[in-house]
């Protein structure tokens, strides 16, 4: 398998869908001010990868969902977007991923389903001829709608609709040595079954907690419940020795009615 040089801390995800933003050099400069030293990013804008040059900042860049049919079809194209949008911004621009699509095993646009895992190998084969397999990983960010269940986590497996396109999915990650990278939302889980679900567990607040009776896990917060059902899933599905990588998470404090 590769071997990444991606060490894994806590980092921020810099998105940009917003009126009013301030400019990316302005960005970098709360970044470095915060100490937070790694990010990701939805697309590969060049304004964002440029200010980000020289600041030592490791990034997880995004191809975004509307590109993955045109990466799927050839070599060729995966390599033009590698080269314009990776390569060219290397090593001053620590990218350090490319994270192929975001939420797509699960969604609601099945024809990208089947397109996903030749888009990541086209992506990955692009960095290979470049020589960047070992300098940049690749994965693709899931949500918790893969899952059939997650409660308690270790019953976690994945959708029956979903396991035919997951299975060879993991299986390449496994082979190049790849991480599952999962979107993991208590405020969304929350929001969903208010009745059920201790909002204190989900805020990571003084609560009773849940018991998982199989493996005798006690969790006080919902968050790392959630990571270890990715775990669990992983594992039913056979491949227990893949690590997870927490590619979103958070809880809307401003915003709509319901967010707050």
């Amino acid at each position: 398998s590769a071997k990444h040089s991606v060490t894994w801390t806590y980092g921020v995800n810099y998105g940009r869908i917003a009126d009013n933003l301030p400019q990316p050099e302005s960005v970098v400069t709360l970044l470095k001010a915060a100490k937070i030293n790694h990010i990701r990013i939805y697309d590969a804008d060049h304004g964002v990868l440029q200010a980000l040059k020289g600041s030592g900042i490791e990034i997880i860049i995004g191809l975004p969902n509307e590109y993955l049919k045109e990466i799927s079809i050839g070599e060729d194209r995966a390599m033009n977007w590698v080269q314009e949008n990776v390569q060219a911004f290397l090593p001053d621009t620590r990218i350090r991923g490319i994270a192929v699509g975001n939420e797509i095993l699960g969604g609601t646009t099945i024809e990208l389903w089947e397109v996903l895992l030749p888009a990541a190998k086209n992506v990955y084969s692009a960095l290979y001829r470049l020589g960047l397999q070992h300098t940049v990983e690749v994965s693709s960010p899931h949500s918790e709608a893969v899952f059939a269940n997650s409660f308690p986590p270790s019953a976690c497996i994945f959708r029956p609709d979903v396991a035919p396109f997951m299975k060879p999915l993991l299986e390449f990650f496994s082979q190049i040595g790849s991480p599952f990278y999962i979107n993991a939302y208590p405020f969304l889980a929350y929001k969903n079954d208010p009745q059920h679900i201790d909002i204190n567990y989900a805020l990571f607040k003084d609560n009773r907690g849940i018991y998982d009776a199989k493996t005798k896990l006690h969790y006080d917060n919902m968050f790392e419940a959630q990571v270890d059902a990715a775990y669990a899933a992983l594992d039913k599905a056979g491949f227990s020795k893949m690590q997870v990588i927490v590619s979103e998470t958070g809880w809307a404090s401003r915003g709509d009615p319901d967010e707050a």
